[in-house]
């Protein structure tokens, strides 16, 4: 599987003190926020925003295949992804299919993938976001 390095998060996954959480906005933008130690030893929120979501999933790290391990704190984009030639085939959309797949693996709590149109590095847009925002539970 080939990779195409996006960005490497803030801090380390296995220095956070919460899950990751995921919010899906009334926009179809899903914001994955991730804390992180600053360096006063204070931990402060940062995350990123996939815009226009269409299909997303967690890994535990129980089901993890090997290529996610190489993507430890770093969101890559997936090239060549059998999972958008998948979604591309059912996709129904009135929109043209300008999609990429997103993958980042954070220890203790797996690996998030995104189908969006693109990934913002940046938590305040969820500041201005319309009222309907639904925090996305996952399982233990």
């Amino acid at each position: 599987m080939e990779f195409k390095s996006v960005l490497k998060i803030n801090g380390a996954s296995q220095e956070f003190i919460e899950a990751p959480q995921l919010i899906k906005t009334a926009r179809r933008d899903i914001v994955l926020l991730h804390d992180y130690e600053t360096e006063i030893g204070t931990y402060e929120w940062a995350g990123l925003t996939f815009k226009n979501t269409i299909s997303f999933k967690v890994t535990s790290e129980d089901c993890l295949k090997e290529y996610m391990l190489g993507t430890l704190d770093t969101l890559v984009e997936v090239i060549n992804s059998w999972w958008i030639e998948e979604t591309k085939n059912n996709f129904r959309g009135d929109e043209e299919f300008n999609f990429k797949h997103y993958l980042i693996f954070f220890e203790d709590y797996g690996c998030y993938e995104f189908i969006a149109e693109n990934v913002v590095n940046d938590i305040n847009l969820i500041k201005n976001l319309p009222i309907h925002q639904t925090k996305i539970t996952l399982g233990d």
